[in-house]
């Protein structure tokens, strides 16, 4: 589809083409996720998506259900709260 047949749409149709959509980006990052989740294991090595964080290594201390706690590696009392969906393996 490309932005001429977009354009000859009502906003009704848009909105209900823009719903589809985002439920399945959802969808997709959700089993990217619980792909991720399952090669992540507590002590491994692992990057971020972060320009702050772009050349760090972290070391899995935690797994949650969403998101999974990280510490810097050489740093012994910070941790992170990170999204799995950030994760490098």
């Amino acid at each position: 589809m490309d932005t001429n047949e977009l354009a000859k749409l009502s906003v009704k149709e848009l909105r209900t083409l823009n719903e589809i959509i985002i439920d399945l980006i959802k969808a997709k990052l959700s089993v990217d996720a619980v792909s991720k989740k399952h090669l992540l294991k507590i002590g491994k090595e692992v990057t971020i998506d972060d320009k702050k964080f772009k050349d760090d290594i972290f070391i899995v201390h935690k797994i949650n259900k969403k998101n999974a706690v990280l510490k810097k590696k050489g740093s012994d009392y910070r941790m992170w709260n990170v999204p799995i969906s950030l994760i490098n393996i």
